[in-house]
């Protein structure tokens, strides 16, 4: 589930919602309801999230990379 991975992930960077929301261009709000399982992020945003934590997309889904 997304929402767990990018607790983690901007977690295990000591950031806030706010700080990563901004640099991919989102609201706060909508980043609290990635995190929160309300919404999924659209397909841009995944790969602005994916840079932004340089990870693949599939880890962004706990997805084995092939």
């Amino acid at each position: 589930m997304i929402s767990k991975k990018l607790i983690q992930l901007r977690r295990k960077k000591r950031i806030s919602q706010k700080e990563v929301a901004e640099s991919i261009g989102v609201s706060q709000s909508t980043l609290c309801d990635w995190e929160s399982g309300k919404r999924n992020p659209k397909v841009e945003s995944l790969f602005k999230l994916a840079e932004y934590f340089k990870v693949d997309i599939k880890e962004l889904y706990n997805l084995k990379k092939e």
